[in-house]
Order: structure tokens, then sequence, then C-alpha cells
């Protein structure tokens, strides 16, 4: 499943454009070209069917970011 989502920076209003890999009820594997930008915690959002959630960075490799989600 690829899916097209933003990802914001908690007190920003700057976003970096991602693909969703794959996502689950705790996490998601995120890949973007700009992931040097992606801040450690985040708001990540679909626009869609998916509500906005925050993301923590667990690992990263590459292009690729493996993230949990976390409550405030």
């Amino acid at each position: 499943m690829l899916k097209s989502a933003s990802i914001r920076a908690i007190d920003s209003s700057e976003t970096v454009s991602c693909t969703i890999r794959n996502i689950s009820s705790r996490g998601a594997r995120i890949s973007a070209a700009d992931i040097h930008r992606i801040p450690q915690r985040f708001m990540i959002s679909t626009g869609l069917d998916i509500a906005d959630r925050i993301g923590e960075i667990v690992w990263r490799h590459n292009n690729e970011i493996g993230l949990k989600f976390v409550t405030r």
C-alpha cells in the first residue's frame, strides 16, 4: 500500500511530502526525498481517511523512516 502524506513539525507550518509504504495501528514506514528535514517528533496527515497523528522516529535508513504513533 502506497499513500501520499505530508509531515509537519509540531511547532511549525513547514511541510515535507512523503509516501507511506506500510502502516499499522502502532506505526508506519515512510519514504521521502527530504528525509533530513523531518524532525524527531511530527504530525503526519494524509488528508484522506486516516486522521492526523503524532509520529516519533524510531529508525532512519537511506530515504526511509520507521515511526511509532504517540499520544500528546
